[in-house]
């Protein structure tokens, strides 16, 4: 662990089920907020973790972020290889991200950084959070009912996901009531675009700066 390690921007990190929608709320809050006085930037904690496991094992980066399938076919690979790094260094991945974080608010000390982490998994993750930003963090679940998960994942990838990461600690650990206290938000994405776009508007209105000027929720339909 770097006992140095101290970032000044607001933290949003955003947990969530396999094809919840955490990649989608995050995108959503990059482009809210692009348009106020912050600096929105997506830091994924498996950036890194892919950037390793694709060369080590050559596989296709660009498509362990963007199809699904794929990821499903190497999710086993990936999850154990993060948990083995995980058994020597607890916040491996997070100290990653924070250290990435700092060299830019470093470079650029007047921008106002927002750090969206759309992947976290485990307690200890929100814990190192918390103290690497002074509290200044907050975290969101996104939920999503096993039909709506299963028809964005497709047949094939969702059977793959249930034998290989569906009872994985990186999947169910958050679940449990102990660790309910953390979510200061929750979002359901289990209907519209319109609808998921409202409810991260919402959030960031309760959430981040007061003084940050956002853009009203659309109009809801009569």
């Amino acid at each position: 662990m770097s006992d140095n390690l101290y970032v000044n921007g607001t933290i949003i990190a955003i947990s969530g089920k396999a094809r919840s929608g955490k990649d989608t709320v995050a995108a959503l809050i990059e482009k809210i907020l692009l348009g106020t006085s912050r600096t929105p930037v997506i830091v994924p904690f498996a950036q890194c973790l892919k950037d390793v496991a694709a060369k080590t094992f050559g596989l296709d980066r660009h498509k362990l972020d963007v199809d699904p399938a794929y990821k499903a076919e190497h999710r086993r690979m990936l999850v154990e290889y993060g948990q083995a790094i995980r058994s020597f260094a607890p916040t491996a991945w997070v100290d990653y991200v924070c250290r990435e974080a700092m060299k830019s608010e470093i470079a650029m000390p007047e921008e106002k950084f927002v750090w969206i982490i759309p992947d976290l998994r485990f307690g200890n993750e929100i814990d190192r959070l918390e103290e690497v930003s002074g509290g200044c963090c907050v975290a969101v679940r996104v939920n999503a009912s096993e039909k709506t998960r299963r028809g964005r994942m497709g047949a094939e990838s969702w059977a793959r996901y249930e034998a290989d990461a569906k009872d994985d600690p990186s999947e169910t650990e958050l679940d449990f009531v102990a660790y309910r206290g953390v979510f200061s938000w929750y979002v359901q994405n289990d209907s519209t675009s319109d609808d998921l776009e409202r409810q991260v508007r919402r959030f960031l209105q309760c959430y981040v700066d007061s003084g940050i000027e956002i853009a009203p929720p659309l109009a809801v339909a009569a």
